[in-house]
Formats: structure tokens, sequence, C-alpha cells
């Protein structure tokens, strides 16, 4: 009567004992798309066994069996399927296994790779690298050079300065970066970052130090602070723009006030009325909360020093006005006119109020292009000190002499005015008179 072997069912890449006695050896037969680890009387795992049973094959294995054989199976066909492993006990003693084999299915496709699960193996030679499983299912990646790093996968959590896990870490709250560098810029987009979730240290700030407990940069979720450090642009254009909210802009940089005043730059871009549009530095005045307007530029393109207008040179020529406040005796002025032409038509004037509210004393004194100085048509004059002391040495009236008699002809002789020059050879005082020069002797 034919031996009945026994047939154990052992679900995929699970481990069963199995109860079974041999005195002398067995026999197996593995007819599954998977290979079967065999161990005697102790646990099979993946990297301890005692026979491996091929794929669709069988053989005869030396014993003796006294309790139990421990069954590690591994699917190979890609489905999950379970083995059927069937042994046969035999009295015959053997001391070398023997294998015949049916032939594994060859599969045309694969969409899985089984990896069982264990203890790390030993490092590989050089020139090969090993994939392996530990029995909490995380892959490493062994290499011949003694590293066994970890592949990371989508259920593994971050730690650190990093929470969630992959592919959308976030940044823990607390947490300071010691070194946070990138090749290309870094870019928040809107709502990703906020005070509270951040690089945060006290009060929900998000901070940038340059070493451990030095704060340079502290953002509050609304301004920026600078505690140490400057502020550093690079030298492209433009290095700053402003926002153009509606209904205009207005900024400033102040500086603290400590009791002086206060210091600051600001800027009004309201439209409109050019004026209106300026840029404008104050200095502290030494009173507290007062300051004085040092310099300003308006849309007119006009500059104002201390609120004196200083005009630039306009193509066209340019006619200006520096005007003091009329306070009842008329308006004190100086005037200046640059067109350009002619140099009488290039003209510095000084006007002073003649003591009648709304009229001025036109062109008490002419300055021109000529290098002439003209008083006012209407009036007179005067030069030196009057009631001069006989041993005075300053306040005199003085006229160009020279060394020779006179000869040129006077550009401007003959319109009105007379010149004149001192001949000190002859003791001369020389005039210009009816086309020619007279000349009065002193004695």
């Amino acid at each position: 009567m034919p031996i009945q072997g026994l047939k154990f069912n052992i679900p995929a890449s699970t481990e069963q004992h199995q109860s079974f006695q041999a005195t002398g050896s067995f026999t197996a037969y593995n007819p599954n798309d998977g290979y079967a680890l065999v161990a005697l009387d102790r646990t099979a795992t993946a990297l301890d066994f005692d026979h491996k049973l091929p794929s669709q094959s069988g053989g005869h294995f030396p014993g003796p069996i006294n309790s139990y054989l421990s069954i590690l199976y591994v699917d190979q066909s890609g489905g999950g399927l379970t083995g059927q492993v069937i042994v046969y006990p035999v009295p015959e003693l053997i001391q070398v296994p023997r294998f015949w084999s049916i032939g594994r299915a060859v599969q045309s496709q694969s969409t899985q790779l089984d990896i069982v699960e264990g203890t790390a193996p030993p490092f590989p030679p050089a020139g090969i690298c090993r994939i392996w499983a530990d029995v909490n299912g995380n892959l490493f990646h062994t290499h011949s050079d003694g590293s066994d790093p970890e592949l990371w996968d989508t259920r593994l959590t971050f730690g650190g300065v990093l929470t969630g896990s992959c592919p959308n870490p976030g940044l823990a709250a607390g947490a300071a970066l010691a070194n946070l560098q990138a090749v290309n810029p870094i870019n928040f987009a809107p709502n990703n970052i906020s005070a509270p979730n951040v690089i945060v240290q006290t009060g929900g700030f998000l901070q940038f130090a340059g070493s451990p407990g030095t704060v340079n940069l502290t953002w509050d979720g609304t301004n920026l602070h600078f505690t140490q450090g400057a502020l550093v642009f690079p030298n492209v254009w433009p290095s700053i723009i402003l926002p153009a909210p509606g209904g205009g802009l207005q900024e400033s940089i102040t500086w603290s006030d400590n009791g002086a005043g206060r210091t600051g730059i600001w800027l009004n871009n309201q439209g409109g009325l050019a004026a209106n549009c300026v840029f404008v530095i104050d200095v502290a005045n030494g009173s507290s909360g007062g300051r004085v307007e040092a310099i300003r530029f308006n849309g007119l393109a006009q500059t104002l020093l201390g609120g004196v207008l200083i005009h630039p040179a306009m193509s066209g020529g340019l006619t200006i006005t520096e005007q003091w406040q009329d306070a009842g005796a008329g308006v004190t002025r100086i005037r200046g006119n640059t067109v350009g032409g002619a140099p009488d038509a290039n003209t510095l004037q000084f006007d002073i109020a003649n003591g009648t509210s709304g009229s001025q004393a036109v062109a008490v004194l002419s300055l021109n292009g000529s290098g002439r100085v003209l008083a006012a048509p209407q009036g007179d004059l005067f030069g030196g000190i009057g009631n001069h002391a006989s041993n005075a040495v300053v306040g005199f009236i003085y006229v160009p002499s020279g060394g020779g008699a006179a000869t040129g002809v006077p550009t401007y002789a003959g319109q009105g005015w007379i010149p004149m020059r001192f001949y000190p050879p002859a003791n001369q005082l020389q005039a210009y008179l009816n086309g020619a020069w007279k000349a009065v002797t002193f004695t």
C-alpha cells in the first residue's frame, strides 16, 4: 500500500509549525509558484533555515525529525497565493539532500516584488547593494562600505524641525533652524506662512539669527524689526518697489524721538496737483516731537532747502522769484531772469519794500550778464560812508586807474553815462565826453 504524504497549506509570507516525525529522512514536494524555507524542530526565518525547497520542485532531505517541521512559504506568483507543501517520512538515512525539478512557470510580467521581513543581512561585497526590510516593514539600502540608510516612504513621519510626512512636510512649531540654505530663492506663497506656525521663538515671531542667541530680524506677522545689522539691497534696479494702494501712497521712515524731536524721511504721492507729490527729509529741532523740514522735492521739479526754493536750470530760460511776506510795507524780493541771448537780458535784481502795502521799489540794485551793476533808475547811487572822518581808512569810492593815457572807446559811451578813470603819471582825472577823452589835472 503506498505511503500517503502530509499536505501542509501555508499562507503566503507566513511561517507555520507542522507536526511531523521521521526517523531517517523525508521527501518534500512544492508544486507551487513560490519557494519554501524549511527548518527541523525549530522555527524557520528568512535568514535562518535548514533547507530551501525551490518553486515547483521536489527533494529528499536528511533527518531525523523528532517533533515538527517549520515551513516559511514565499509566494512568487504575484497573487499572494497560499502554498501547499507535501512531505513523506522515509526510513532511509541520507547525508546529502537530493533535488529534482518539476519546473517553475515563467511569468510574462509582474507588478510587485516581495521582500521577506527580518533582521539586517551582512554587508554585500564591493559593487553590490542590498535592499532588505526589517520586521516593521521599513526598507533599508545596505552598501559594501558599511552604510545602511533607510528608504523613506509616506508612512514615516519626520522629526526635529520637520513635522508631517512625505510629500508635504511642515516646520515644527517652536523649532529653530540652525542653517537654512537654498540655491534658488525661497518663495512664500500667500497664506502659506504665518507667525505662530513657522520658526517660532517667544511671542509667535518669525526670527532670523546670525548666530545662536543673536536675532537680527524679526517678523511679528505685520512688521519687520531690525535689531542688529543693516538692511542691504543688491546693486540692481529697482531695489525697492513700494505698493500703490488706492487713493495714493504715504510712506515714512522715522527714527525714534529721544526728546529732541522726530527725524524722518517721508513720501507723499497723492496725485492731483504736482506740488502734492513730495519727498521730504525732516531733522529734529531739539524740541520733543518737533521737526524741521530740511529738504523737500516735489512734482514741479523744485527743491527747497529749509523752505527756500532752489531752482533748476530749465530749457527755454528761467524766471525765478524769492519773495518775503508783505507785512504792510510792500514786498521785498530777489528776482532772477536767465533767458540766454544778450548778456544784458540775464539779470539778478534786488527789490526793497518802499513802505506802501502791495508795492515795492523796483530793482534798487541789478546785476547782469555783462558784469554791470545798476542802481534803480529813479534812485541815487551812494558809496562809502557819510560824514567821512579825516583819518578814516575805509569807506571810500574807488575808480579805475592806469599808467597810460586813455585811448579806447568805452562800450556804453553816449548811452546816458559818462565813463571815468584816473591817470596817475599826469595826476589827471579823465572822462570820455563828446567822443573824446578829456582830463582835469590835480595839483
